[in-house]
Order: structure tokens, then C-alpha cells, then sequence
């Protein structure tokens, strides 16, 4: 009787975090092209489960070829906020934010920092940003 009541826990907390995913597609039509040596996507997609996250963009499908770990740093009825690190030759940081409370508007912001291996950053300016939106599926 113990373990089907363990089992029956397990499966509704099992359950219950699938559901929670949620899957944002976002595009940035104003983002620069990445062939332009700028590494700021004009597209992500995010699915977020509780304080975690993946991603996947352009840029990431280039560096890393599949989706990569983020951390959820706000989640409420207003805004939702996912951070990465991205890692090739130097490491870049990235910033999503999605307004729900604003029909999923969003933007993302990127910290490409000067080094002292990289004294001019060859992926643009140090702080790169863009406006966008955000679908939600799932």
C-alpha cells in the first residue's frame, strides 16, 4: 500500500511538471543579420520549466548544435526573464525578457565583453539589444 501511494506521488509530481512547460518562440525582425559578425539572434526559442530553461537560436545551433541549459531570474504575471552564457572563442551573455502582461512583447539584450585577448570584440558592440515578440505554444 506504502509504494502505490509513493508510486501515485510520484507520477502526479511527474505529471505535473510536464505540465508546466511552457514554450515561447520569439522573433526579432530589427536584430543584426549574423552574417554581419553581430551575434545577437533574430530569433529564440525558450521553454521554460519552473527556474530552469532551454534554448535555442541561430547563434546557438552554430556553437553549440543543439539547445543549452538557461536559468529562469523572473517568472510572474508581468514579466518572465531567461539568462545564458554562450562560450566559442570568448563568452557572450544573453538576456530574454517576455511581457505577457504586454501580449508577450519582448526583448533581447546581449553583454559581449572586451577581454584582454579581445580588446575590440569582434561580435559587435559590447551591449546589443532588440524588440520583439513572442508567441506562446504549448
Amino acid at each position: 500500500m506504502k509504494f502505490r501511494i509513493a508510486f501515485l506521488a510520484a507520477a502526479s509530481a511527474l505529471l505535473a511538471s510536464g505540465a508546466m512547460a511552457e514554450t515561447y518562440e520569439c522573433s526579432f525582425p530589427r536584430a543584426a543579420p549574423i552574417s554581419s559578425n553581430h551575434i545577437l539572434p533574430n530569433q529564440v526559442t525558450a521553454t521554460i520549466n519552473g527556474s530552469t530553461a532551454t534554448v535555442m537560436d541561430p547563434v546557438i545551433q552554430i556553437v553549440a548544435g543543439q539547445p543549452i541549459e538557461a536559468r529562469v531570474t523572473s517568472n510572474t504575471d508581468r514579466r518572465i526573464t531567461i539568462k545564458w552564457e554562450l562560450r566559442a572563442d570568448k563568452r557572450v551573455f544573453y538576456a530574454l525578457s517576455i511581457y505577457p502582461a504586454k501580449g508577450n512583447s519582448a526583448k533581447i539584450e546581449l553583454n559581449n565583453p572586451k577581454t584582454e585577448e579581445y580588446r575590440e570584440n569582434r561580435y559587435g558592440n559590447e551591449f546589443q539589444g532588440a524588440s520583439g515578440q513572442c508567441a506562446r505554444r504549448g
